[in-house]
């Protein structure tokens, strides 16, 4: 097996990273967020389109987020085995297909049809084009692509239901799809004439596709992805004691039992699915679990947070413009980012923002507050949440080698996706045990627990020292001590 990690000190010949990669990467990022949320608001008009009714829709919806999770795991093989700017190209142009189908869709089969090639499309342009940015970049370097990649990353998803609606309102719903198919085939277009797509294959451990890996692999992540929204569903309208509960208990075993399958398989076949050894870098180890713990925390209070409000009598309009603010606070983090991180260091300012987003989280989730001071806190709660996020996945790849790259941002990806989607079935759980469901008192089960998930976030960054830290996200001598 190959060596999956380079040493931190060593001298590495790293590349500039041109200024036409990174906008391509930044519009392809931006048109994969709107995808993904812009089909939720305009359900009703497809639906009438199609003289059908709304709930007879919700695989568009689900078929997305199922093809995602399912060929998210064949990122890494197919890099290996074509090369990433090849690869990155062939999923844009598999979005404008995709997107053009649903344009043209006759019919609601056609139209789930499309979106599955857009899911597909969209599971491996994320860690793809990940790895094309952080390939052979430099800490300084990883922190830049960071804070510029956060604003398509956070703005086009909470910009694509509002976005969708105002089209499909006044020019019809076929239109969104039209204009984000000719938007991807620019990007294609531009991807395809400015990034080098030389062929690499890997005639050693990853030259060979472990079939069976992949299947338990592809089949875990999606069981899991996608079990998780339907499993928070059935909580709120059937409960925990009902049969479709238990179906989905079993489904999410069927794919925790073929993950393990897989790890197990992955440490003893020579051709390994899962590149395990990149966890052998503590500061990937440590990077990944504490960003996916705080992502299943954030996943899980922005999900309980509109419910809570609601039942507070407050409308769906004023729900919605309050928590814009959370993702402004990560903006705006993500250029104090590097200011904050010369002056005190990585783990501090990393463990400074779990503080300050716990700090913010609770006043929220316990004292019910006017909307004015619930948006204020959000920004302070992005502003802080920002930190651990961004300097983490600078760092995470930091002693990973150029040709592990692509393993690694899959692997980081996978992990990510499949806890995020949990956080809203932690939350459903709780409420449904408190006998004051639904109701508009504090839930102290959920701030207890979304708090203890900040707090081992941080313990995870305490795991490492100081200087560990600092010398993944900076090219300067470490500021602080271990």
């Amino acid at each position: 097996m190959s060596k999956a990690v380079t040493s931190a000190t060593a001298p590495t010949e790293r590349r500039q990273i041109p200024v036409a990669v990174i906008v391509i990467y930044l519009c392809a990022m931006a048109i994969n967020g709107f995808d993904g949320t812009v089909v939720a608001p305009v359900l009703p008009a497809i639906a009438h389109d199609f003289s059908v009714s709304p709930e007879s829709l919700g695989s568009i919806e689900w078929s997305f987020l199922f093809a995602s999770a399912v060929v998210l795991p064949a990122a890494a093989w197919l890099t290996h085995w074509q090369g990433t700017s090849r690869i990155f190209c062939w999923c844009l142009a598999g979005l404008s297909i995709g997107l053009v189908l649903s344009a043209c869709a006759p019919n609601p089969a056609l139209l789930v049809a499309a979106r599955l090639v857009q899911g597909a499309s969209s599971g491996i342009l994320v860690p793809v084009g990940l790895a094309l940015m952080y390939k052979d970049a430099t800490g300084e370097d990883r922190l830049r692509i960071a804070r510029w990649t956060l604003v398509p990353l956070t703005i086009a998803p909470m910009l694509g239901p509002v976005v969708g609606g105002v089209v499909a309102e006044h020019w019809g719903w076929r239109w969104i799809f039209g204009a984000l198919a000719l938007l991807s085939m620019c990007t294609w277009a531009a991807a395809y004439t400015l990034l080098p797509r030389k062929r690499t294959i890997d005639s050693g451990v990853r030259g060979h596709l472990d079939i069976v890996g992949l299947f338990l692999l592809a089949a875990g992540t999606g069981a899991l992805t996608l079990v998780a929204p339907l499993m928070g569903e059935s909580i709120q309208t059937h409960g925990i004691v009902s049969w479709r509960f238990a179906v989905l208990i079993a489904v999410a075993g069927a794919g925790v039992i073929a993950l393990i399958a897989c790890v197990r398989r992955s440490l003893t076949s020579e051709f390994p699915v899962l590149a395990l050894e990149v966890f052998r870098s503590p500061l990937y180890r440590f990077s990944v679990l504490s960003i996916s713990t705080a992502s299943l925390a954030l996943s899980g209070f922005l999900f309980f947070l509109p419910l809570m409000l609601s039942a507070q009598g407050h409308s769906l309009q004023s729900i919605g413009v309050t928590m814009f603010p959370e993702t402004l606070g990560l903006l705006l983090g993500s250029q104090m980012m590097m200011h904050l991180n010369k002056k005190f260091g990585s783990r501090c300012t990393m463990l400074g923002g779990l503080m300050v987003a716990l700090g913010a989280l609770i006043p929220i989730l316990l004292m019910q507050l006017p909307l004015v001071a619930v948006g204020l806190l959000l920004l302070v709660f992005g502003v802080g949440l920002s930190q651990p996020v961004l300097l983490g996945q600078a760092a995470a790849f930091n002693d990973i080698a150029p040709e592990q790259t692509e393993d690694a941002t899959t692997l980081f990806i996978v992990i990510r996706t499949v806890l995020s989607a949990w956080g809203v079935v932690l939350v459903m759980s709780l409420i449904h045990a408190e006998p004051n469901r639904w109701g508009s008192e504090p839930s102290y089960s959920v701030a207890c627990a979304l708090g203890l998930l900040i707090v081992g976030a941080g313990v995870c960054l305490l795991a490492l020292p100081a200087h560990r830290w600092q010398e993944a996200t900076s090219t300067e001598p470490p500021q602080e001590q271990g």
